[in-house]
């Protein structure tokens, strides 16, 4: 929902009260500014990898296993635990495992490609 245009500080001076926006509906409080609401209030993420970078020298390859299918989280705190949830399980089986989410991996992708056009450095 984008900002709604009805501004509740008109009532400014009257009594302090909740009541429901005329407009949209939502809960203000006189002689304060209407919420916006237009904002994400949580954060939305498709799929994280787990990547472990193994150790080459001694025959340990590395590994990157993707988990799909959704994750919703409200806050970044609650993000940022479960990252630590599943580094913390995935170290059972990787010894450094890293967990990147959707926004994160996209966002370094789109610095590589403005950082370097893919016709200056030709495939083949």
């Amino acid at each position: 929902m984008s900002k709604c245009s009805y501004d509740p500080r008109i009532v400014e001076g009257h009594a302090l009260g909740m009541y429901h926006c005329p407009e949209c509906g939502e809960m203000v409080v006189a002689g304060i500014d209407h919420p916006d609401y237009s904002a994400p209030m949580e954060i939305q993420e498709d799929y994280l990898e787990v990547c472990d970078p193994g150790d080459p020298s001694v025959g340990i390859q590395s590994a990157t296993w993707k988990i799909t299918g959704g994750f919703i989280f409200e806050n970044e705190v609650d993000r940022e635990e479960f990252r630590e949830a599943i580094q913390q399980a995935f170290g059972l089986q990787a010894e450094n495992p890293q967990v990147a989410f959707e926004s994160e991996i996209q966002a370094e992708n789109d610095m590589w490609d403005q950082a370097a056009p893919d016709d200056e450095y030709p495939v083949g």
